[in-house]
């Protein structure tokens, strides 16, 4: 099972995103499987692969990592960009204060990570492209309106991603609070 980190902006937010979005998506002649609404996270770290039965140790674990106060995040700045062998249609997700870098780095924690991951970038999942097509005109057509959108964010998940009868699914698995300014941290819940 494919475990991560993420954030889930609130669904206003969500709503907002795929509205700016929209028009150039809709107009694109490429067969995206758009990202659901409901689906819509950043994710902050990716742990990797674990086994169910390591499971239960690492959300015991989730629930005793030191998570930093919230600060503001950005999300967009620069358009959204297609990587990942050109499947993924995705929204950069940036910071200046380190809460993204200090959630890595407790993820890394967790459980040990194939090196291939440690540079994972942050970022908000839009639309996969599962034929692989040339995402160049869409890309373009996106990068003609750049936005960036503050947010900041209020828990943090650890988070299942599994597919069922070819769709893609993320539950939340844990959760744990984010407190702004100097409030003791809420142990997370199972």
């Amino acid at each position: 099972m494919k475990i991560y980190l993420g954030i889930r902006p609130s669904l206003l937010l969500r709503k907002k995103i795929a509205r700016i979005l929209a028009p150039s998506l809709r107009a694109s002649s490429l067969p995206l499987r758009m990202q659901e609404i409901r689906h819509m996270h950043i994710t902050t770290h990716f742990i990797g692969e674990v086994t169910e039965k390591s499971l239960t140790e690492i959300v015991r674990q989730f629930n005793q990592i030191s998570l930093p106060h919230t600060e503001e995040i950005m999300l967009g700045g620069d358009p959204p960009t297609g990587t990942f062998g050109a499947d993924v249609l995705y929204l950069h997700v940036t910071d200046t204060n380190g809460i993204l870098h200090a959630l890595k780095k407790e993820g890394q924690r967790l459980a040990p990570v194939r090196e291939t991951y440690d540079s994972y970038t942050p970022h908000l999942t839009l639309a996969r492209n599962p034929h692989g097509r040339e995402m160049g005109p869409l890309l373009h057509a996106l990068g003609a309106h750049p936005f960036t959108i503050p947010y900041t964010p209020n828990e943090v998940l650890l988070i299942h991603s599994h597919e069922r009868k070819g769709k893609k699914y993320h539950d939340i698995i844990a959760r744990r609070r984010l407190f702004r300014g100097k409030k003791p941290l809420e142990r997370g819940v199972h």
